[in-house]
């Protein structure tokens, strides 16, 4: 619980009134100023900077937004350049205020935050001095220089938290790791440093939002070498989920093999698994299958 619920009153009624322009919106978000004022990086329980960006007023009100950025870039900057805002959870907050940059250069028709937030980026995908200066990636599995020991039991197949470190069964791809707590340099890749190694669904949230903001800045603002790289999934053709571990090759997942986990059926017959009797085991099949 946020113990508010007046900021995200306030976002949802800004982007109700830009999908409709119905005036009852407009006067719902304005109904307490203090629901939309910039004081804190967009996270979940404090979406303050968020309603403001889009503020049914626009770009005059929108100053606020890149006020609080610039500050945070300022007065929230480590002896390496990292922009960490709190010492628990610091990328959450850092890809948080990449993604609030960005989207006002896309509110606002400006380009004040792209190099600033591709730096950022590139220091959490692992140009940065920890690890000995050789660089740590704090999304794990995103490249060779990850980290691994994250606080989550799922990483050791263990119901209960192990008192052990460096002793990681497998990867939890994609996940962003809370962070240094100073800089990379000072960052203890060990489960038991719950502060700088733990996960969350929050933590991913904004890297996600991050990720697409500086896809749209790429595809549409980039050099030709950014708009090169940029890759669209034609998600119909989807039928499989790579599943890794620390000590095994790629195992392919087919939507067959999913199927037979949700309807718990181990020899499940191929006819039945064809759900939607398009005379294919697809992804629309195991949509399908739970709903």
């Amino acid at each position: 619980d946020s113990g508010n619920w007046n900021d995200d009153y306030a976002l949802a009624a800004a982007m109700l009134y830009r999908a409709t322009k119905k005036e009852n919106y407009k006067t719902q978000y304005y109904s307490d100023s203090n629901a939309y004022e910039c004081s804190w990086p967009a996270c979940w329980n404090n979406v303050k900077t968020l309603a403001n960006l889009y503020s049914p007023s626009g770009s005059p009100q929108n100053t606020g937004v890149a006020a609080h950025i610039k500050d945070m870039a300022s007065s929230k900057k480590m002896s390496d350049g990292y922009i960490r805002v709190d010492t628990w959870a610091s990328l959450k907050y850092n890809a948080a205020l990449q993604f609030l940059g960005l989207a006002y250069d896309k509110e606002e028709g400006t380009d004040i935050f792209s190099d600033w937030a591709k730096g950022q980026m590139s220091y959490v995908l692992g140009n940065n001095n920890g690890n000995g200066g050789k660089g740590y990636c704090f999304v794990i599995g995103y490249n060779e220089k990850t980290v691994k020991d994250a606080h989550h039991r799922a990483v050791y197949d263990s119901e209960s938290f192990p008192n052990v470190n460096g002793q990681a069964k497998h990867l939890l791809f994609g996940a962003l790791i809370g962070g240094p707590q100073e800089t990379a340099a000072g960052y203890i890749d060990e489960a038991s440093n719950y502060e700088e190694t733990e996960v969350g669904l929050d933590y991913n949230a904004p890297l996600v939002a991050a990720a697409a903001a500086h896809y749209y800045y790429a595809k549409n603002n980039g050099t030709d070498e950014e708009k090169a790289v940029q890759k669209t999934i034609d998600t119909t053709k989807v039928d499989g989920i790579e599943l890794r571990s620390l000590s095994s090759d790629i195992t392919t997942v087919t939507t067959y093999d999913i199927l037979r986990f949700i309807l718990g059926e181990t020899d499940l017959d191929k006819t039945k698994a064809d759900l939607n009797n398009d005379g294919e085991i697809d992804i629309k099949d195991a949509i399908l299958s739970v709903e």
